[in-house]
């Protein structure tokens, strides 16, 4: 039992090393928009990689990913101690995006990066063209700028949920930093965040805060 937990453990500091390493590892990819594009996901070194995976507003990798052992969250999702605009799931603090310090890419590199809100995603979805295409060995969304033609890539990195990986190379999931409202038709409100789905279709989706998302960074710089 005390060997499983080492060597957990130490898969968790290595991948917090390789998150460092990654964000120093990152170009700044100007698609024209209003902010530029990691040329990875967060933790990863080359596009085609899926980096680490973080639950909504947590910023370390951890083995399972499940309201349990949620940080923000109590009574397994039913009530929550950050992030919250209703009554009836806790005290209410009225904060719909993510503090600098519950934002991992924040956080990695000093404030350089950061995860996007969900504008700037809506932005990336409707400025570029889509189409799905394999780099070097794995499935990634190849986005070109209908500004300025540039590039950006985006694997197919999956989700996950417990203690297990889903949907990897079928769909692309990625965090931004906005909480839902509740305006969405699902009406989720405080317990889902709003993502990037890139699949069969390419849409900005709620889902629950809980499960373990890649992160893309942006900066304003």
């Amino acid at each position: 039992m005390k060997r499983i937990l080492v060597v957990r453990l130490a898969a968790l500091l290595a991948a917090v090393l390789l998150s460092v390493a990654g964000c120093y590892a990152q170009e700044a990819i100007d698609l024209g928009l209003s902010v530029k594009w990691a040329s990875c996901n967060l933790g990863a070194t080359e596009p085609e990689q899926a980096g680490n995976y973080y639950a909504w507003g947590e910023t370390k990798p951890k083995p399972v990913y499940s309201w349990k052992y949620y940080k923000w969250s109590k009574d397994e999702g039913k009530t929550f101690t950050k992030y919250n605009n209703k009554p009836e799931t806790g005290k209410v603090d009225n904060r719909q995006v993510l503090s600098p310090t519950d934002d991992p890419a924040c956080m990695l590199s000093e404030g350089y990066w950061r995860m996007p809100t969900r504008e700037e995603l809506l932005e990336l979805m409707e400025k570029c063209s889509w189409r799905c295409i394999n780099l070097n060995g794995a499935l990634v969304f190849e986005g070109r700028s209908l500004i300025n033609g540039n590039i950006i890539y985006l694997p197919l990195a999956g989700v996950w949920n417990g203690a297990k990986l889903e949907a990897f190379n079928d769909g692309g999931l990625y965090w931004t930093s906005s909480l839902d409202k509740g305006e969405s038709s699902y009406d989720n409100g405080p317990s889902s965040a709003w993502m990037m789905y890139l699949a069969d279709e390419i849409a900005d989706l709620p889902m629950e805060r809980y499960y373990g998302l890649t992160i893309r960074p942006v900066t304003e710089e």
